[in-house]
């Protein structure tokens, strides 16, 4: 087997190894997350500066190492210039990489989860809303990492929804039925038009969102939903959320 290939990959993170180097957290198509370094990028004449920023689509040249693999050659794919010129989309793209990061077992293929943040990241490059792209980014990363919320039946005996607003518990798998719901932990309860925002954000796609599909409080409603579920896997509240929340136009706050 070659101890020399090349991927692509998406920079999550960086630090600093030993004088002139980094350590690097990828996303890639076939390994998931990989943790590498790369040597040499903070002497002056190193090639590698510039090409190994966190939130750069990447293609690299990297050597099997003993512990840790090493980026011998890089090249951006994509800069995505748009959205670094945008404080709001940035924080949105910051908030989905520390998820991906926290959230994913390294070298554990998920190309699912590879092209979505991908794809996330293009449409930040974009002019589709922030606020829309992470709901349903949001709602497929727990699909993708074996948490998708159940909202068509309860999620403990499987009965049908209700009707009207729901009993939902971000943290036992979804809706509740009234007679199941008592038993659960952190029951939200969720009006009508949440509850569908939540089942086209899992089934639908961001291409067919119309501007009537929704109105402001019911979006923050969902968000709200979206963002307990995640929390209910990784209790600690990711430290990209602070600025996301700070940045975020006031129309958009969320609870």
């Amino acid at each position: 087997m070659s101890r020399v290939y090349t991927t692509d990959a998406i920079v999550l993170r960086r630090g600093r190894f030993g004088e002139h180097g980094v350590l690097l957290t990828l996303y890639t198509p076939e390994d998931g997350k990989v943790s590498a370094i790369a040597k040499g990028v903070h002497r002056p004449a190193s090639k590698l500066a510039g090409h190994l920023e966190p939130l750069l689509h990447v293609r690299l040249l990297m050597a099997k190492g003993r512990n840790l693999d090493v980026v011998t050659q890089a090249q951006v794919i994509h800069a995505y210039g748009v959205l670094r010129d945008d404080l709001y989309r940035t924080a949105a793209a910051w908030y989905a990489v520390e998820l991906v990061d926290r959230m994913s077992e390294s070298r554990q293929e998920n190309r699912l989860l590879y092209d979505l943040l991908l794809g996330l990241l293009n449409r930040l490059d974009g002019e589709t809303s922030p606020d829309l792209l992470l709901r349903f980014f949001e709602m497929r990363l727990l699909a993708y990492l074996g948490y998708r919320p159940a909202l068509w039946r309860c999620a403990q005996c499987g009965a049908a929804a209700e009707g009207g607003t729901a009993l939902f518990s971000p943290g036992n798998g979804g809706v509740h039925c009234s007679e199941c719901a008592p038993g659960a932990p952190d029951i939200l309860r969720l009006s009508g038009e949440a509850l569908g925002l939540l089942r086209f954000f899992q089934a639908g796609h961001v291409t067919q969102w119309k501007e009537d599909l929704a109105s402001p409080a019911g979006l923050q409603e969902s968000a709200t939903a979206l963002r307990a579920c995640v929390r209910a896997l990784d209790e600690r509240a990711p430290r990209s959320l602070a600025l996301l929340d700070r940045v975020r136009p006031a129309a958009m706050a969320i609870d």
